[in-house]
């Protein structure tokens, strides 16, 4: 039983020293509001950065009226913000990198990669049977050095 006590604080001093950690380090809200007149959540961070967000770029948002918008508030200590009377959390870390990668936002992000329907696959496949690209002839350099 000792030991299950020692493992317990062992990982509650380790999940401290990472939280310590994360407020030391990340950037963490500590105001927020909606902005009518331009559409835009406009967060205030810990370093003095103020990010202005059009809410049409959070998938989460989309359906809540002006006033759902404007009910918002920072969770603490400060990684979230949310929409207490809709049930929506929106991370800090996600509005600073990870929205810009959510498919929703760039709906025709990959959507051309691969496609089967360009004529490029096609001519790539056909230049593979051939034996594909031709291989670059470089010169050694034991071939360059004796030649010059």
């Amino acid at each position: 039983m000792k030991s299950h006590d020692d493992e317990f604080q062992r990982q509650v001093a380790e999940a401290t020293r990472r939280g310590e950690e994360q407020l030391r380090t990340q950037p963490w809200a500590v105001s927020v509001k909606y902005d009518r007149r331009t559409h835009r959540l406009v967060t205030q961070l810990n370093n003095g950065t103020i990010l202005s967000i059009p809410v049409g770029l959070v998938p989460e948002l989309s359906g809540l009226s002006e006033k759902g918008l404007a009910n918002v508030a920072v969770l603490p200590p400060g990684f979230y913000l949310d929409w207490p009377q809709s049930d929506i959390q929106v991370s800090i870390a996600w509005l600073l990198t990870g929205m810009y990668a959510n498919p929703t936002v760039t709906p025709s992000t990959g959507q051309q990669r691969g496609s089967t329907n360009s004529k490029t696959p096609a001519s790539s496949r056909a230049n593979g049977i051939k034996g594909g690209r031709p291989r670059i002839k470089r010169k050694s350099l034991s071939t360059a050095k004796s030649s010059g």
